[in-house]
């Protein structure tokens, strides 16, 4: 089963194909949107069935290189399970958030020493 990472709806992550599920009428409908890397492969903001969206944005993840597909949703009781799994990952790839949460290319937790260092280098980052 497909595992999709949910992300804010005003957000484009750089890192992912990004498929913004709606409501439409009685049903649901998305969109598929990524930063575009050149001017061949640009996104055609066309309205899809959800089922047809996903499939379009991972033959983009893989074809462009994008490291993963995330799905912005305002409602997520219009999730349905057939689609996949949708994981909540916004607190582990956000900035400035809590550093001890999991890193967002494995699953396990930071270590102390690993927190403390991220904490330094970001301090320096915003004195520089």
């Amino acid at each position: 089963m497909a595992v999709y990472h949910r992300v804010s709806a005003n957000l484009l992550p750089a890192d992912a194909v990004t498929v913004r599920v709606r409501r439409a009428g009685t049903g649901t409908a998305a969109r598929v949107s990524w930063v575009p890397r050149d001017a061949a492969h640009v996104p055609n903001n066309q309205e899809l069935p959800v089922e047809e969206a996903l499939a379009r944005a991972e033959a983009v993840r893989a074809e462009q290189g994008f490291e993963r597909v995330a799905v912005a949703i305002d409602e997520p009781e219009l999730w349905q399970a057939g689609w996949g799994r949708l994981a909540d990952d916004s607190a582990s790839r956000e900035p400035y958030g809590l550093l001890d949460g999991v890193r967002p290319t494995g699953d396990r937790p930071l270590s102390e020493d690993e927190i403390f260092d991220l904490a330094i280098d970001q301090e320096r980052e915003r004195d520089a």
